[in-house]
């Protein structure tokens, strides 16, 4: 009788567990097929036009993201306050001296009023580059991004960051934690060059940050976090080239975590930090941010490019302003 009931009981869970896993790929699938509807319905993406047009429309949807970033940037600050850890925003973009874009320009000067109003200790990283020469420090005319010398001066720029908190340690500590932290699959080596003929070396380790070492479940040294676009993600540098890689051999004492990922921004920070990224404990995020996270919020970027599977609905005045644009 005993037997019997033991596998009434395994019979019951096993159904359970399978009724649950439907349950939440039935949800995904949904979810997953309103976002590709509200894709077809609002397939385009506005971008400079929003900053550079000056009519009362554009003014008003850039003022609606510019609340959004900064409720979301103050969020994101008291995620991290909560479990004890420091956040800190860097501004970098290659964008810089006569490169310099309106969109970076102005959300600049923003995303440093916010950090003030906030509290939050902000650096930008620029300075410096914007004396330098492009070709040297990017891949162009093949591709915008980091070079190996550009990684370098990147790193260089964070150390002091590192220096500066360097004593700072989170009070957070997890019980249990899942097996995953990071966005990209877990242990992974591939060769990838996204269509530019500049193949680079993508390795991941077993928590899926863009690391060649994987962490330990017990945190022993301090954890500095890195969340950021492609700009810290380092596209076409193999991961030895990295700017975390860089900064990992310059603070052995430390362990530099890389959690960036392609067309990320603020919204996305704050999922993957609560869903994932916080389970590693970190004590130090340094986050990296530009002007165009600002116009990353309009709620078609958000469809197509955010880490979260819920379609974004636009607001009354992000339609508005869409139709007037895009369907006239």
């Amino acid at each position: 009788m005993k037997n019997i009931h033991l596998q009434i009981l395994i019979a019951g869970t096993l159904l359970f567990t399978s009724c649950s896993e439907t349950k939440t790929t039935s949800t995904q699938s949904t979810e997953t097929n309103a976002k590709e509807e509200i894709l077809g319905q609002f397939p385009e993406i506005p971008r400079d036009e929003i900053v550079a047009e000056s009519d009362s429309l554009s003014q008003k949807v850039y003022t609606e993201l510019q609340n959004r970033y900064k409720a979301q940037l103050s969020k994101l600050n008291s995620l991290t306050k909560a479990n004890g850890a420091q956040l800190v925003i860097t501004f970098l973009t290659p964008e810089v001296g006569n490169s310099l874009t309106q969109i970076n320009k102005e959300g600049k000067g923003l995303i440093e009023g916010y950090c003030k109003e906030l509290n939050i200790p902000y650096f930008d990283l620029t300075t410096k580059i914007a004396d330098m020469d492009p070709a040297v420090i990017t891949q162009i005319p093949k591709d915008g991004h980091w070079s190996k010398e550009g990684a370098k001066v990147v790193a260089n720029e964070l150390a002091p960051i590192i220096k500066q908190f360097g004593n700072v340690k989170s009070s957070a500590t997890f019980a249990q934690k899942p097996e995953v932290w990071g966005d990209l699959t877990p242990n992974t080596d591939e060769i990838s060059d996204g269509g530019k003929g500049l193949p680079y070396r993508v390795k991941s380790n077993a928590q899926g940050f863009r690391m060649d070492t994987d962490l330990a479940t017990t945190k022993t040294k301090q954890r500095i976090l890195l969340m950021g676009d492609s700009e810290f993600y380092f596209p076409f540098l193999d991961n030895k080239f990295t700017g975390s890689a860089i900064l990992q051999d310059m603070f052995p004492d430390k362990e530099i975590i890389n959690s960036a990922m392609w067309g990320y921004s603020i919204d996305d920070y704050i999922s993957l930090y609560n869903e994932k990224a916080k389970f590693a404990e970190p004590d130090v995020i340094i986050v990296e941010a530009n002007g165009n996270d600002i116009l990353d919020l309009y709620f078609s970027h958000r469809n197509r490019f955010s880490r979260v599977k819920q379609p974004k609905k636009p607001t009354a005045l992000e339609e508005q302003y869409y139709k007037a644009k895009f369907q006239k």
